[in-house]
């Protein structure tokens, strides 16, 4: 079973609901991944939401179900602890017209090197 918890959303009629977060660096995630997250999150009744943090949540679930949940994710997830870096926002100047500069690499290294890294 995964170390990794999730934060209680709601408790309604003594019934506790946690919503985990998945760590997707600078926001770029794959096609099977994107199809990864939502099978899961359909097998065990989630329901999916886009963050103002650019990050997708998966909500309405079990508390008994975070670890088996996170195991089959295969994924860290994007808050590690209140004080920590979350997320970089990258733009996506590789695809861009107006590109000046390939920031994609960059900001990966940067989300790779300082992810999780707390802070004061």
């Amino acid at each position: 079973m995964s170390i990794h918890g999730g934060n209680l959303q709601k408790i309604k009629d003594g019934k506790r609901t946690y919503g985990i977060t998945p760590h997707i660096p600078g926001g770029f995630i794959t096609p099977d991944k994107l199809i990864k997250i939502a099978e899961v999150a359909k097998k065990y009744k989630g329901v999916l939401k886009i963050t103002s943090g650019q990050r997708v949540l998966i909500t309405n679930l079990k508390e008994e179900d975070l670890g088996p949940i996170w195991d089959e994710l295969g994924m860290e997830p994007a808050v590690r602890t209140q004080n920590s870096v979350k997320n970089v926002e990258i733009c996506p100047a590789n695809y861009c017209k107006r590109s000046k500069y390939p920031t994609i690499g960059i900001g990966m290294k940067i989300s790779n090197n300082f992810h999780g890294m707390e802070l004061p």
